[in-house]
């Protein structure tokens, strides 16, 4: 499972500069775990899919080391709690924000070495 942490460093360098303070943080963060199952549309359309990492762990880190939104809700069915064969309908209402809009918004708060950030 240490295949996370060579994505993890290659997709620092991806949305970072190498001189970036959130380089580090990045490549470090096991960013798979936050996400362990999330919904996609294959074709672009309805019916969402359900990605699950633990059932496919190639997919899992390509997935989750990408730059892009992962939807972890439609409706009120969360990828966590769905079933193989569960197909909601529906728009999104829950997501993991995509790493390079959250990396902007970081660099934007201008936090200070001092500062302590939740």
């Amino acid at each position: 499972m240490d295949d996370w942490k060579l994505h993890a460093e290659q997709f620092a360098a991806r949305i970072t500069h190498s001189t970036s303070r959130w380089l580090q943080p990045i490549a470090t963060s096991p960013r798979h775990l936050l996400v362990p199952r999330w919904w996609y549309q294959p074709r672009g359309g309805e019916p969402w899919e359900l990605g699950d990492g633990l059932a496919d762990l190639p997919c899992w880190l390509r997935t989750a080391y990408g730059d892009r939104t992962l939807v972890t809700q439609v409706g009120r069915l969360h990828a966590d709690h769905a079933q193989p064969d569960d197909h909601p309908a529906g728009r999104p209402t829950s997501s993991s924000t995509k790493p390079s809009l959250t990396l902007r918004l970081l660099r934007h708060l201008l936090v200070d070495d001092d500062a302590e950030v939740l």
